[in-house]
């Protein structure tokens, strides 16, 4: 069976572009095979990394991209990369209802990674191959 073709979205870094990488994540997840709840969480995950591109990446410098790139690796591990080009910023602990997006994350696949340069920042999302859904017999 050939892997499906990964999924490559640039959208702008707006809340109204969240639901509709929700949606196509969530679409080439089914198509992947991942299992429901697997791909619930994934979809989550990466929400909020996009929420936080959309939210912090480009304070104060305009507008910009959120880049979401998903694919099926060799290893059959799924990896969602969430990609901005705004400025890394530290988190910094401020209100108290809020900075639990990385805790969310990390609850929700099985290795996380974040990349923060003057450039951009990345945040790698990858969920093992018990994600996915078994072949039906």
């Amino acid at each position: 069976m050939t892997p499906p073709e990964p999924l490559e979205l640039e959208l702008p870094a707006e809340p109204v572009a969240l639901r509709e990488l929700r949606a196509r994540l969530g679409g080439w997840l089914r198509t992947v095979g991942v299992a429901d709840q697997a791909g619930r969480d994934l979809v989550l995950a990466m929400n909020e990394a996009a929420t936080n591109a959309v939210e912090h990446a480009y304070a104060g410098a305009g507008t910009g991209v959120v880049r979401l790139r998903a694919a099926l690796c060799a290893d059959r591990w799924i990896q969602v990369d969430v990609i901005d080009h705004g400025h890394w910023r530290q988190p910094s602990g401020g209100l108290p209802d809020r900075g639990r997006g990385m805790l969310i994350m990390r609850g929700c696949v099985d290795d996380l990674g974040v990349s923060g340069t003057s450039s951009g920042t990345t945040v790698t999302l990858r969920v093992g191959p018990d994600a996915l859904a078994p072949a039906p017999t």
